[in-house]
């Protein structure tokens, strides 16, 4: 990848990246919450309410955590901050 001193990256254009991809993975994580919640119904499963809680909480927080990460990431990448270590 070549460097160009010129060419700097929009860090609105980021921002708007950013906060789109925090929508869909927000709403993955919701669907994906609903869908665990509504499966775990099914009679296989036979656990109490607390357990089903504690995992869809376990699971929503840790999605949650790597979706923020990843986002941090890709912010970091796009916004420069990255190449101004090297510096």
């Amino acid at each position: 990848m070549q460097e160009n001193d010129d060419q700097q990256l929009d860090p609105s254009a980021a921002n708007t990246s950013n906060r789109r991809f925090v929508l869909w993975a927000g709403g993955l994580l919701v669907a994906a919450v609903l869908v665990f919640a509504a499966v775990t119904q099914l009679p296989i499963f036979g656990r109490g309410f607390h357990a089903v809680f504690a995992v869809i909480l376990g699971v929503g927080f840790t999605i949650a955590l790597a979706v923020g990460l990843m986002a941090l990431t890709f912010y970091s990448a796009r916004s420069g901050h990255d190449d101004q270590i090297g510096e």
